[in-house]
């Protein structure tokens, strides 16, 4: 087995599913973010949609 993180210089696997410690902040990830805080102050709810692997799951863990 090949030890991707040395061997293309990374400083952590960037493939590990639903981690809190690896979130990019793109302006999708940041809409998202808002509108679950709207939610959460306005005490509504709301359904999360998207093709597998867009950061549904992740969005809502890293705000937990």
């Amino acid at each position: 087995m090949i030890d991707y993180i040395s061997r293309y210089g990374l400083d952590f696997n960037p493939f590990i599913k639903n981690t809190k410690d690896i979130v990019v902040e793109t302006s999708e990830y940041n809409e998202i973010i808002y509108r679950l805080n709207y939610l959460l102050n306005n005490k509504g709810f709301g359904v999360i949609t998207g093709g597998p692997g867009r950061g549904k799951t992740t969005a809502i863990r890293s705000q937990g």
